[in-house]
């Protein structure tokens, strides 16, 4: 029989109940360990399974998955031996080694030799033994064990020491040869490391709340969630809470697709459990939902035929608005349903909820954010409901991930002799220049000429190549400023075409644009009266319906419409709004808006009829206001016919 280890064996199971490719990190993350590691363990598989001419497939952008084969699984899996562990323990040092782990990990305590050595009655010896044995299976995390004159701890971040215990507990599992449904039970071994009342009680919660989707839920993904909650929870109730950890904001905002099913869940825990979760213990559970891929779900069918036409709906009029069709997506489908009866319940009874991440949404996602503030205000009157700014981010975010399950990835490679840090370094530095769904991989020059380059979009190396048939960008192994300007330059150059960056074209502003709606060096002295005045044009020419006003005034309690450049955009709900239009004026002197002063009003009047313009028409207002500089181009100190030529409206007669 050929010799693997017990992780390789779990790893090669795992691999033969899949039929699909699935991403390297699907599996290192029910594994506990990092990529780089799955990989080597995928090489020593390989090597093993030629001999039964089977391999497992590496294919970039798709992930891994192994090939076919003539003999069954269960023959495949029997033709394999677990490799022993170094240390052959019998029963009681695997309990004493439990204990040791039980203080180090999940107590934080520290310990010594001597008092340990006493404890359990053995040598200094076996107790060395026992933690060289704990160190080498949390190896994965950065956690480690380390000693000095004092005694011996566990040191590292909390995240990295909670993935070490949660490491240990797969440890445990492994030795217990546990073959039963993970969603029926852990051994009884487990239970001696992690509190076993913990674990029933999350278990049992995930289980019995009709919001969480268990059933699509693989087994070994329900038992990484649990014990992942579990640890959480026993290390709350020894006082440690998890390190604040910056991350990117297209990371913050993909998590908060389960924000409400954490919010749920965070609720229960600490009242069952006595404990307080912090805002960063928060957003760890938050981030283990959706990395174990949780979706939120109404079992309640009434409901979900109540709100059927209005999700379409609203998922229709999305499509339109950005030209992307959304509408076979069930995923957004279910998210969106979830969310908007959740968001009426909390309307009705008027409870607030706060979107932790609103300005940043506002500022980085403000052409979409827009879109589903218009789309959503069309529907407020039919359910008789009233959005905040914060309920608009969180609709957000949904359309946001179906726009990105749909998106084209481009592939970059990174192309570094000189080490892997030096790589690293190239690859972090980058982030700011890629698109986040872009795939970045980090290759050696030896790879590089052995490898398949036709789906290759990007080639960055630090090094001299020779002549491949693919765009290449050089760089230095620090990666300058001006290593970073060149790889921004050649990404625009290369994944954006002239309509996108063209920077005169206003072709959905030309056709909205009227000239007796620009108002300019006007001497109004209050955000009130300037509205007045517009309100009062714009219903003398029966562009608008008689609650306009109001729109505008409701519109401006939900949140700001003033921006950083000195510029307002208030935009009505297009129910109000008879024809497309948009309203400018520019102040002499700057008036109080909300928060900021500003001299110039954009008012972008969209009629229900014209949404699926919506997307260029604020484009190529943000186009504007993004800066002092291009509001002071294009609007501010001009001359209404300068206004009406650039923004490509009709010539004034």
């Amino acid at each position: 029989m050929l010799e693997i280890s017990k992780r390789q064996h779990k790893l090669l199971r795992l691999l033969l109940e899949q039929k699909d490719f699935l991403p390297v990190n699907h599996y290192s993350k029910i594994l506990s360990i990092s990529d780089r590691t799955l990989y080597k363990d995928i090489d020593k598989l390989n090597k093993a399974l030629k001999k039964r001419k089977i391999e497992i497939i590496k294919r970039q952008g798709k992930g891994i998955c192994i090939s076919k084969s003539n003999l069954s699984n269960d023959e495949i899996i029997k033709s394999f031996a677990e490799a022993s562990i170094q240390i052959d323990f019998n029963q009681f040092p695997l309990e004493r080694q439990i204990k040791i782990a039980d203080y180090l990990l999940l107590r934080n305590e520290k310990v010594s030799y001597q008092l340990l050595s006493e404890k359990f009655l053995v040598s200094r010896t076996s107790i060395s033994n026992d933690l060289d044995q704990i160190q080498t299976i949390i190896e994965g995390s950065s956690a480690a064990i380390r000693s000095d004159n004092n005694g011996t701890k566990v040191v590292g971040k909390e995240s990295e020491i909670q993935k070490a215990i949660k490491q240990y507990a797969y440890f445990i599992i492994d030795k217990s040869d546990l073959t039963s449904s993970f969603k029926v039970q852990f051994s009884d071994l487990l239970f001696r490391f992690l509190p076993k009342d913990i674990i029933e009680k999350v278990s049992m919660l995930l289980h019995t709340n009709d919001h969480f989707d268990i059933d699509k839920l693989p087994d070994n993904y329900f038992q990484s969630l649990v014990l992942s909650i579990s640890i959480l929870i026993s290390r709350l109730q020894e006082g440690f809470h998890i390190e604040h950890q910056d991350n990117f904001l297209f990371e913050n905002v993909e998590s908060l697709k389960t924000f409400f099913l954490a919010n749920e869940l965070v609720e229960h825990l600490e009242l069952n459990n006595s404990i307080k979760f912090d805002s960063n213990d928060f957003e760890y559970l938050n981030r283990q939902l959706v990395a174990h891929g949780f979706e939120p779900q109404l079992k309640d069918t009434t409901t979900q035929k109540q709100y059927d036409a209005v999700v379409k709906k609203m998922i229709k009029e999305m499509s339109d608005s950005i030209q992307v069709d959304l509408t076979s997506d069930d995923k957004l489908y279910m998210n969106i349903l979830y969310h908007l009866v959740s968001m009426i319940y909390r309307s009705k009874l008027n409870v607030p909820v706060s979107n932790p991440l609103l300005e940043e949404i506002k500022r980085e996602y403000s052409v979409l954010y827009s879109t589903t503030w218009l789309i959503l205000a069309g529907i407020e009157k039919e359910l008789g409901i009233r959005l905040t700014d914060d309920e608009v981010a969180f609709m957000m975010i949904h359309f946001q991930g179906a726009i990105d399950r749909i998106s084209e990835n481009r592939k970059i490679l990174i192309v570094c002799p000189t080490g892997i840090g030096t790589s690293e370094l190239i690859a972090n530095r980058l982030k700011r220049v890629f698109s986040p769904q872009d795939i970045v991989e980090v290759t050696s020059l030896r790879k590089l000429y052995k490898r398949d380059l036709n789906k290759v979009d990007l080639v960055i190396s630090s090094v001299q190549l020779e002549k491949i048939e693919v765009p290449v960008t050089y760089v230095s192994p620090l990666m300058s400023k001006q290593d970073l300007k060149k790889v921004s330059a050649t990404y625009l150059d290369l994944f954006y075409d002239e309509e996108e960056s063209k920077d005169h074209s206003f072709e959905h502003l030309g056709k909205i644009i009227d000239p007796t709606m620009v108002f300019l060096n006007e001497t109004i002295a209050t955000k009130e009266k300037c509205i007045k005045k517009i309100t009062q044009k714009l219903l003398q020419d029966n562009l608008v319906t008689d609650s306009f006003e109001q729109a505008i005034w409701d519109r401006e309690k939900l949140g700001v419409t003033d921006l950083p450049t000195g510029v307002a955009i208030p935009h009505p709900s297009p129910s109000t709004v008879k024809e497309s239009k948009l309203v400018i004026m520019t102040l002499i002197k700057p008036i109080r808006w909300n928060l900021r002063m500003v001299n110039t009003v954009l008012m972008i009047c969209v009629a229900e009829k014209d949404l699926k313009d919506i997307k260029g028409i604020l484009s190529e207002i943000y186009r504007i206001v993004e800066s002092k500089k291009n509001v002071d181009r294009f609007i501010f100190g001009k001359t209404k016919e300068e206004i009406m030529k650039v923004l490509g409206g009709d010539k004034i007669d």
